[in-house]
């Protein structure tokens, strides 16, 4: 290939190369000087030729020739003609001007078309940067869209993702059209502790200014004097003169909301008025102002690493300061809805005239003096009777949930008040007394019929009550309805809740006997369906409901409540309770646990492998003594979040007791930093086969290579060898099988083994397009073996090169495809965006598959998604498959989606499955 055109421009041509040959003519010279220049030129543009150089060659022999034409030109030529050409440099002539010609017409024909390919390629450069053009003109037009459609969401409010979106996708966007400033109203010491602090790699962050709280206080907020004074920013003014050309402005504290816009004397209602309505010059529109909603309460539960102390404890709940005013359950008095909501009156009955005199105060004791006011009964018939009590009602609730929202205030930010009992304290005990002294009244009405109904019982009854009294706990009397207080009740009230502690020991005491005298081979298992203990021999696998030895069990002892690993108590993952479809169900984020989350949801709809759970029908698998395992810790927190994801009455719940069952498996997932999604799913699942392995005695069986031996008889021979050791759930349904050929490139010997695999790593182009397809063929392709990497040769017995070859033998019934996206780069990790299309129906890998047991085509099920640039940082989301078309899965946010979002360039694990999605899992169970 000759070398490209470098010396001369294409329209300077041969002319400039004439030139440059110029400079290298020699003349006036004596003959041998001429004889060795040529010489020198000859050999130069010889040199030129096998180089390929066409250029130089075309100059050092045009030169040449010059040089020549000029000493034939001088004396000492015309003086001895004869004696000079027979000399070997003028024997140079004559070629050299036939291969001067021959490059003047190759060089003249490069030279034009090198032109013409030069204009063509301006015009192609011109028109697509037109086209450039206009799709960033469309681009930017579509970014300045969806900046308004993210901004005027809400009127008044702006959720903390929302504004991570805006900053990091839309910052240059946003900083055109004037930028973000965020106003931080807390106290100085608060706001010098911690603050939000954006990546650095984030360009144009917005403008963080502190508005001191105690500046914005109640007390102040009074006229146009606010803004002048109240929001002085010292520390940063130009920051806060640049206000009125933000696009733009925020107003957080600790836990804003957009409630507190209806709030009078608030902190961020202040702000909000100071600045739409007594700024100056000019006062900014309202339309420019949101609220944070969440407030940095929300935002450190999501965005904790994007603070400046990220070590500061991540809050473990997520509720807001407006939520505590209707946070009326953890206070001990009803609402006040609940206590005017007029109720059904009984039907009238006879009731005996008992005098409240006659009820002794021991009796009324333990209901009047309790910690806290008690709720009251029958409110209806109390109000009837005192009219003028509703308006009371309604202060005592209002200053009760004012007190709780006191008590809740840290001290560090809690106004020093004098320990002085207020006018209000005093209305609140007056009230307490009033109240409780007509539910004394209603009470001793309802101890008197207590009284009565005993006293007309037959006496014959009694000592059958006592003689059942061993097995049978004591009947409970009939009483009014229990007072919904949440301090405990006394002990004198209560007495089945006095025996429940020593039936409880009792229960536990049986369990442990039992528990001591099983030999080895017996294991005692619950079962849920008949609420009874049975007993399993694993040697001849046979069960039981009686115990061997003739062991004597009490069973009418009903067994101790279960722990969390054998219960499905939903209340434990403390889900936000509300009506939605099945499979809606979001997982909150603890902190920096989206990883977890996306990999929760993605497993969770494959329903081969949910139903399992669903139906509890792994319980009978789970294998305590395989000391690779578990003891069925991760089985058994595994289905909980199952069911508590498709129960279909939580809109989303915190798998917090998951989290911590698998940080007390692997230290590492004990932290709260982010972490790579697809090194969780390879311990899950291994965490799942181990727990589930029905293998009870493993023993090591030696590969064998192939040996010539047929393909289908050794591969049949290895899954045979290898599920004498791996048998669960786990390997029925995720393991397929590799054929591995190793070739020694020294002896040329070929091993051929069969291995297991898991899920597919495939590797992806760092740069372009790709397919699945591709990345798979690239997967299979041979791979050299040197350097660290070398073959231990059994032939040769040492290190050797070779290569390897993987292809795809037996295909397991769901499909796990990991794309390999990060890459090592020194001690950090760096990301490969390159876009891969997959198929979401008909993935068939038949053609690919060499075995005789073939899957059906596969049909993706859902896609665990990575936003960000590294495993260290960005985020982590779910697309999933329901019966009624895909949902998105965003930490606690579950919304539908159609299926062309669900094939996204940010793809990181796919999970296919072989069999028809027809229906939702659920395992036909009703929660």
């Amino acid at each position: 290939m000759p070398v490209e055109l470098y010396l001369a421009k294409p329209d300077e041509g041969v002319k400039k190369l004439n030139e440059l040959a110029n400079e290298r003519v020699k003349s006036g010279k004596s003959p041998t000087e001429i004889a060795t220049w040529v010489e020198k030129l000859w050999e130069a543009s010889e040199q030129c030729r096998l180089q390929m150089d066409e250029e130089k060659e075309y100059i050092f022999k045009f030169a040449l020739l010059e040089t020549l034409v000029k000493f034939r030109q001088s004396v000492a030529y015309k003086n001895n003609r004869k004696t000079h050409d027979g000399k070997a440099y003028m024997k140079r002539l004559v070629p050299a001007l036939e291969r001067t010609e021959l490059l003047k017409q190759i060089l003249d024909s490069r030279y034009s078309g090198f032109l013409e390919d030069k204009i063509r390629s301006e015009s192609i450069k011109e028109e697509n940067e037109r086209k450039g053009r206009e799709a960033q003109k469309a681009l930017e037009e579509r970014l300045s869209q969806k900046v308004d459609e993210i901004i005027n969401k809400s009127p008044t409010g702006i959720q903390p993702k929302e504004l991570v979106e805006l900053v990091k996708d839309h910052g240059e966007k946003i900083y055109e059209a004037g930028g973000i400033m965020i106003f931080d109203i807390r106290s100085r010491e608060a706001f010098n502790r911690n603050r939000i602090a954006f990546l650095p790699k984030w360009p144009h962050h917005p403008a963080l200014v502190h508005v001191p709280i105690q500046n914005v206080a109640a007390d102040q907020c009074i006229g146009p004097q606010l803004t002048k004074g109240s929001l002085k920013i010292p520390n940063n003014p130009f920051q806060f003169e640049h206000r009125h050309q933000c696009r733009l402005i925020i107003l957080l504290s600790e836990k804003s909301s957009t409630t507190d816009l209806l709030l009078k004397q608030n902190p961020i209602l202040n702000t909000f008025k100071a600045l739409t309505e007594f700024d100056s010059p000019k006062q900014i529109a309202k339309e420019r102002i949101r609220v944070l909603d969440g407030g940095l309460y929300e935002w450190r539960s999501l965005y904790n690493f994007m603070m400046s102390d990220p070590t500061e404890e991540v809050p473990k709940a997520n509720f807001r300061e407006s939520d505590i005013l209707r946070s009326a359950d953890e206070v001990n008095y009803d609402s006040v809805a609940e206590i005017l909501e007029p109720k059904p009156k009984p039907k009238p009955t006879p009731k005996p005239q008992v005098q409240v005199q006659e009820i002794k105060p021991e009796n009324l004791e333990p209901i009047i003096k309790t910690k806290s006011p008690s709720p009251i009964t029958h409110i209806p018939d109390v109000l009837e009777n005192n009219p003028d009590l509703k308006e009371k009602l309604d202060r005592l609730a209002l200053l009760e949930a004012q007190e709780v929202k006191r008590r809740r205030t840290p001290l560090r930010e809690a106004p020093a008040v004098p320990q002085v009992k207020s006018k209000e304290e005093e209305e609140i005990e007056k009230l307490r007394g009033q109240i409780a002294a007509l539910e004394a009244k209603n009470r001793a009405h309802e101890v008197g019929d207590l009284r009565k109904k005993k006293a007309s019982k037959p006496a014959s009854k009694k000592p059958e009550k006592t003689a059942s009294a061993k097995n049978t706990p004591p009947e409970r009397p009939t009483a009014p309805k229990p007072l919904k207080n949440k301090e405990p009740a006394p002990e004198s009230t209560k007495p089945v809740a006095q025996q429940q502690p020593r039936r409880d020991s009792t229960k536990e005491k049986v369990a442990k006997q039992v528990d001591l005298t099983l030999p080895d081979d017996i294991e005692r298992k619950y079962d849920p369906n008949t609420n009874r203990f049975y007993y399993l021999n694993h040697k001849d696998k046979t069960t039981s409901w009686s115990p061997p030895n003739g062991a004597e069990i009490d069973m009418a002892v009903r067994p101790a409540r279960k722990s969390i690993k054998q219960i499905n108590d939903f209340e434990l993952l403390m889900p936000v309770h509300g009506s939605i479809e099945r499979g809606y169900t979001g997982l909150k984020n603890l902190g920096n646990t989206c990883y977890m989350n996306s990999i929760i949801q993605s497993l969770g709809s494959l329903a081969p492998l949910v139903e399992k759970f669903l139906t509890d029908k792994y319980r009978a698998d789970i294998n305590k003594k395989n000391f690779l395992g578990h003891k069925g810790l991760v089985a058994e927190h595994f289905a909980v979040v199952a069911k508590g994801l498709w129960h279909g009455g939580f809109k989303n719940f915190q798998p917090r007791m998951f989290k911590e069952a698998l940080a007390s498996c692997n230290p590492i997932f004990g932290n709260y930093k982010q972490q790579d999604a697809q090194e969780l799913l390879i311990f899950l699942l291994d965490g799942l086969h181990e727990d589930l392995n029905k293998v009870k005695d493993r023993r090591y069986i030696e590969e064998k290579d192939a040996d010539g031996r047929p393909d289908q008889l050794v591969a049949d021979e290895s899954w045979e060898n290898h599920t004498r050791l791996n048998k669960s759930i786990i390997v029925d349904l995720f393991q397929g099988q590799f054929k591995a050929t190793i070739k020694c490139l020294s002896c040329k010997f070929t091993s051929v083994k069969f291995d297991a695999f898991m899920f597919l790593s495939l590797p992806i182009p760092t740069s372009g397009k790709a397919t699945l397809e591709s990345c798979l063929n690239l997967f299979q392709q041979t791979e050299k073996l040197t350097g660290d990497d070398r073959w231990t040769c059994p032939k040769c017995k040492r290190a050797r090169d070779a290569e390897r070859t993987l292809r795809l033998w037996r295909m397991p019934t769901l499909l796990i495809i990991h794309l390999k996206r990060f890459k090592s780069d020194g001690r950090w990790k760096s990301k490969v965006s390159t876009n891969i299309s997959y198929p979401t129906t008909g993935f068939d890998l038949k053609p690919q598959t060499l075995g005789k047991k073939k899957q059906p085509p596969y049909n993706l099920i859902a896609v665990t998604h990575h936003i960000g640039a590294s495993t260290d940082s960005g985020h982590y989301v779910a697309s999933c498959r329901r019966a009624k078309g895909w949902v998105k899965a965003d930490d606690a946010e579950v919304t539908a989606i159609s299926e062309s979002k669900a094939i996204s360039p940010t793809a990181y694990i796919l999970f296919y499955s072989s069999k028809p999605y027809d229906s939702d899992p659920s395992g036909g169970v009703q929660f």
